[in-house]
């Protein structure tokens, strides 16, 4: 199941973001959680198997 990222993620959604090369450095990493935070045209989801 999807679910829409909220700030009660962030720990998961920054682990695993930072499987993406351009995303390793933690500076970045910040930079690009505050965008999906911040801008409503950024749209994060997490997928949860049910069960």
């Amino acid at each position: 199941m999807l679910y829409r990222y909220k700030k009660s993620f962030e720990k998961i959604a920054m682990g695993l973001l930072s499987f993406m090369p351009k995303e390793r450095e933690l500076k970045k990493l910040q930079q690009t959680m505050h965008i999906y935070e911040e801008n409503p045209e950024w749209q994060l989801f997490l997928w949860k198997k049910r069960g």
